[in-house]
């Protein structure tokens, strides 16, 4: 009786993972979206988000990022292009030590530029945090 009770288990798992719903690889990236205007890092951005996005949204924040298996797959997904900048917190914070510059992301696929000064990076620079001021950017957002 405990054979067939260990077999059914086992078949159990298979079929329930037979569509591949079960890889630990596999994401989702539904939670995230690029707001649709720029607006610039002055602005109370935590409100821009709630006015245009309802409560469910706030800005994304690099320990959000750091999370994720594949950045390439979900920055594609999301519609993060190479070479585009979007504003995120660090850790709850926009802005730098209390400074002007706000957080944001970079996709420099592997070839950051020399001028540019990472505060950290995913995947051999595929995505750097930056900070700087006086940008008008898409913000990068997450459902809570």
């Amino acid at each position: 009786m405990k054979k067939l009770i260990i077999l059914i288990a086992i078949i159990l798992l298979f079929t329930a993972c037979s569509d591949n719903s079960c890889d630990s690889n596999e994401s989702d990236y539904s939670n995230f979206k690029i707001s649709d205007k720029s607006y610039p890092e002055t602005l109370d951005l935590d409100s821009v988000v709630i006015t245009n996005y309802g409560s469910q949204y706030r800005m994304a924040d690099w320990i959000d990022l750091l999370k994720i298996i594949s950045i390439e797959d979900f920055a594609n997904d999301v519609g993060i292009k190479k070479g585009s900048h979007y504003y995120v917190k660090n850790n709850g914070e926009r802005f730098l030590d209390g400074s002007n510059r706000h957080f944001f992301i970079s996709r420099f696929d592997h070839n950051k530029p020399d001028s540019y000064l990472a505060h950290d990076q995913i995947d051999s620079n595929f995505l750097c945090l930056g900070s700087w001021y006086g940008d008008t950017l898409q913000i990068l957002l997450v459902k809570k």
